[in-house]
Formats: C-alpha cells, structure tokens, sequence
C-alpha cells in the first residue's frame, strides 16, 4: 500500500513538473505573438518606452485603420488567396491520386520510382532556383503567378508520402471487394479512398496553406509589380516603409492582420492538428 502511494505522490510529481515545463514553453513561443499584438494597440511613443508596457493604456486602434492606406495588404491577400486556392485544390487531389497508385496498384517497380521521388526532396532549393527562374524568364511567365502555382498543382512530395503512409492501414479487403462488384480504380479512388482519407487530407492542407501563405522567397524571386504582391511581400513593403519613421504599431498591426487567417484556420480545424500526428505516428 505504500509502495503504491509512493508510486503514485512520484507520478503526479512528473506530471506536475512535465505541466509547468509546457506552460512555460507555450510562454515563450507565445512571446513574439502578445509582443506584437500589444504593440499593435498603442501609439508610437509608447511602443518605444522601456520597459515595455505589456498592456496598452489608453488602446489606440489608428494603426488598424492606417495600414490599409500605407501598404498594399488588400490586394496581398487577394494575391496570396489567388495562389494558394487553385494549389491546394488540384495539388491535393494530384498527391492523393499518386499516393494510391504507389500504396495499392499494382505498378512495376513502383517502389523504386517511390524512392526515387523521394530523394528528390534532398536536393536543395538553392540548386534548382536559379535554373527555374531562367525557364520562366525565357517563356515569358515572370511576374505572374504561374510559377508559384503551376508546380504546387503537380503534387507535393511531402504530402504524397503522408497520403501513401495512411493508405497503407486502409485493408486490402475494400478494394478486393469493389472489384469484385465491377469497380474500376477510379471509382474505388473516388468512393473509397478519399473519404477514407479525410481526416489526413484535412491536416496536410493546413499544414501546405500555413507554407503557401507564409512563403516570402518565391514571391520575391517572381514578382516584381506592387499590384502582384502576396501579403509578405506586402508586409516587406510596410515595413521598408515604417522603419525609418519608427511606425512600429503600424508594422505590428499589419503582422497581426496577415495571422488571422492562419489562427482562424488553425481554431476551426484544431483536431485535425492532433489527428494529423497520431497518424503519422501509427500508420506505416
């Protein structure tokens, strides 16, 4: 009996140390965000005092009605939604069908050109950069959104391999089935696989989005007209702009507007987070 108490007061110990070791991390990498959601509320004279005042007094909202005059985030939205739209929707369906094909038909030497597709993703950005923006130069497509959409449409490497890894746990049995019923793979891709699918579907499109919307080089590389700006590129601008003024609420509220759709996203579809790496974790 005292063992076990002994046992037990030791468990909850752990588990209270473990407790505040996460809330402290979760303090940290929270910083950044409250850091600047504050700044963003107060005026420019006392976003420079020291020490900082965490809590802004009095709230000042100018720099949310402001930065909608000073740079282009507007259109960075649009710009950036235009992109990542017609991605997520023609590249997702791409990864989805390539994963199938490697995980349940029946192609010869199918897992040696899986590998092969795969060490494609140990080659550095940095190589292919260059060469990539000669092509488009050449056709004529700098300075439109093709190049940051036309590849995106072909598939993702890293969500066909999280696909393959998930079909890889849905039995053999079903497609057996829907074949014997006169199923083509088609149909057995389209009303078997994808619902089946959902729930890792759902968490790597968050997950490509967050990198479409967050992605800074490709849209510096590519575009070069102010109208074409994707929002952080918009952001860059406000922020060349702002520095020299010390307009730091400015920049704190244009940051803080270029979050939202991400947090919204991120509150709406929160399980799939979690779900997403029990997958990843149990399915091989």
């Amino acid at each position: 009996m005292k063992h076990t108490l002994k046992n037990s007061t030791k468990q909850r110990l752990v588990n209270g140390t473990i407790h505040i070791f996460m809330i402290l991390l979760s303090l940290i990498m929270l910083f950044p965000f409250i850091w600047m959601l504050s700044t963003s509320l107060k005026d420019k004279m006392h976003a420079q005092i020291f020490p900082p005042q965490w809590i802004p007094d009095p709230l000042q909202w100018d720099a949310y009605k402001e930065v909608w005059e000073v740079a282009p985030l507007l259109s960075g939205i649009k710009n950036s939604l235009t992109i990542a739209i017609p991605v997520l929707l023609f590249g997702t369906l791409s990864s989805a069908m390539a994963a199938f094909a490697f995980a349940k038909m029946d192609i010869p030497k199918k897992n040696f050109l899986f590998m092969a597709l795969l060490s494609s993703m140990m080659i550095p950005g940095v190589v292919t950069m260059i060469p990539q923006y000669v092509v488009w130069g050449k056709i004529g497509l700098v300075d439109t959104f093709v190049p940051l959409i036309l590849p995106g449409t072909l598939g993702n490497i890293t969500m066909m391999f999280f696909f393959r890894q998930y079909l890889t746990g849905v039995p053999d049995a079903l497609i057996d089935a829907a074949k014997l019923d006169g199923a083509g793979w088609f149909t057995i891709f389209r009303k078997i696989m994808l619902p089946a699918m959902k729930p890792a579907i759902a968490a790597q499109v968050i997950f490509w989005f967050m990198g479409i919307w967050n992605d800074f080089m490709g849209p510096l590389i590519y575009l070069d007209s102010e109208e074409n700006y994707t929002v952080q590129l918009a952001l860059r601008l406000l922020n060349s702009m702002s520095e020299a003024t010390s307009e730091y609420p400015m920049i704190m509220a244009g940051a803080v507007i270029s979050c939202l759709p991400l947090l919204i996203l991120y509150i709406c579809f929160q399980r799939y987070f979690v779900d997403s790496m029990v997958v990843s974790g149990i399915k091989g």
